[in-house]
């Protein structure tokens, strides 16, 4: 589980989504659940969850189609997630927060401790197609920001893989050919 890095962030975090829900007229109840190194924190609003996150001035300026507002628009209508509700942008000193309202999940976490599956977790057949079929769609989705920069692509892949990174084509960067054997 992530934390804030320390008593005064998680403070800060606890005031700015305090103030998140008071400007949009939710009462927030049970624990916190923080994001990377307390960037974000989330708390359930009834059948609604606030999830506040903040950046510097610096880094505020969001490119179109990124975030949960971008995944809003550009992600087909038939991909299952969370409907977001609203969102709010305010600055406060040397940080500016974003707070959005989504839907509250109320389904289990299949594998809460690890990214992967390390045993069945006895879904049905029907959940897996479900699965496919939604990642399909969102593989075509149009996306507008780069996840894996190639500083740790050229590092990660020697390092846990034990092969060579893969080359970059002349198009996309975000578009990888890959060389080594997997």
């Amino acid at each position: 589980m992530n934390s804030p890095a320390d008593e005064a962030t998680q403070a800060r975090m606890e005031a700015a989504h305090h103030t998140a829900a008071l400007l949009l007229g939710l009462i927030c109840t049970g624990p916190a659940a923080w994001g990377f190194q307390g960037r974000t924190m989330g708390r359930r609003a009834g059948n609604r969850w606030l999830r506040v996150n903040c950046t510097t001035k610096a880094n505020a300026q969001r490119k179109p189609g990124e975030g949960i507002v971008g995944a809003s628009t550009l992600v087909p209508d038939d991909v299952p997630r969370p409907q977001l509700h609203d969102v709010i942008d305010w600055p406060e000193g040397e940080y500016v927060y974003q707070a959005e309202v989504t839907d509250y999940v109320t389904h289990p976490v299949i594998s809460p401790d690890r990214a992967d599956l390390a045993h069945d977790p006895g879904l049905p057949d029907e959940w897996w197609s479900s699965l496919r079929r939604a990642l399909s769609r969102l593989g075509q989705a149009e996306g507008v920001r780069t996840t894996v920069r190639p500083g740790w692509i050229e590092r990660a892949f020697p390092q846990f893989l034990g092969i060579p990174a893969p080359e970059r084509s002349s198009g996309s960067p975000a578009m990888l050919i890959c060389t080594g054997a997997m």
